[in-house]
């Protein structure tokens, strides 16, 4: 079949040998943007596998430059327009077995383009189709620095991303405006961004740029919420548990606060956050959530 071709052709043995037979500057022209192509739109998971394999260990012998313009930028210029899975798992290991410099001086001033200029593009009213490509490329965007902030060293996260500065996750769920699906995709990032750095850091770094947002989710006004408590939502703990599907933009005070209660503890958490009655009063009102005893002395 056309399919078990492709993948033979993509075994990283056969690639490098092309490689020697046409030398490096004819692969990179001729090769390598077709290797790539697999990683989008690909309905096939082992030909995209394959493809991301061979891209990830031509990484090391293409060098730096090469793999940038070669490389980083088609998949963070795919964003939106239909990268697989693997295509963002590529640039992570990329990133990975490049190191921490790559990773801030190439891959993440890339990332942070791509998401402001998608935040401030989805401030203007725009067709349907730039609307929808404007919140994939978010999307895409958002799993990429998820999976570079997993391996990055802490420091690193803290000073490339949250240091004198608000989160873009914090940035990406103040739009109200935005699709839900992108918001879910922020809120599940931001999750694992608090996760990574610890509890200190989360209260020092991340709660003081919450105020506004539990501000506004706190006076939210939704016609649809009083039918929440029968969608059985699972709460969102220090471990994560089941993934919650988001139906309403309040539905961010689950994914958020009971996990933020868990990490650092309530009492901190109420330090930081003026609206808390009105949060928890939410809370258990529309999915009967009260505080527990794990919300007590984590920080």
């Amino acid at each position: 079949e056309y399919s078990h071709l492709k993948v033979s052709l993509l075994q990283d043995s056969f690639v490098r040998e092309l490689w020697k037979k046409l030398g490096k500057q004819t692969y990179i022209e001729k090769v390598h943007p077709l290797v790539i192509a697999n990683l989008h739109n690909s309905p096939n998971k082992i030909t995209a596998s394959s493809a991301s394999i061979v891209l990830i260990g031509s990484s090391e012998e293409l060098g730096i430059p090469i793999t940038v313009h070669q490389t980083v930028l088609p998949l963070i210029h795919s964003f939106g327009k239909g990268l697989c899975d693997d295509g963002i798992e590529t640039l992570v290991r990329i990133g990975g077995l490049l190191g921490e410099s790559f990773i801030v001086k190439q891959i993440l001033p890339l990332l942070r383009n791509v998401i402001h200029f998608c935040i401030d593009s989805s401030k203007v009213t725009k067709p349907e189709p730039q609307q929808s490509w404007n919140s994939f490329a978010l999307i895409d965007g958002l799993s990429a620095l998820e999976g570079l902030v997993s391996v990055l060293p802490v420091k690193a996260v803290l000073r490339e991303l949250l240091q004198d500065q608000v989160c873009l996750h914090i940035k990406i769920l103040m739009l109200i405006h935005l699709d839900l699906d992108v918001i879910q995709v922020a809120a599940t990032a931001f999750v694992d961004l608090c996760l990574r750095i610890g509890p200190d850091n989360t209260v020092i770094h991340v709660l003081p740029h919450l105020k506004e947002l539990f501000a506004e989710l706190a006076f939210f006004q939704d016609s649809s919420a009083v039918s929440l408590p029968t969608k059985g939502l699972k709460i969102s703990e220090r471990n994560k548990s089941e993934t919650i599907k988001m139906e309403s933009r309040i539905d961010l005070v689950l994914l958020l606060y009971p996990f933020l209660a868990s990490l650092v503890g309530i009492e901190k958490l109420r330090e930081y956050c003026s609206t808390w009655f009105l949060l928890e009063q939410s809370l258990q009102r529309l999915y009967n959530w009260k505080v527990c005893e794990s919300c007590f002395g984590s920080y």
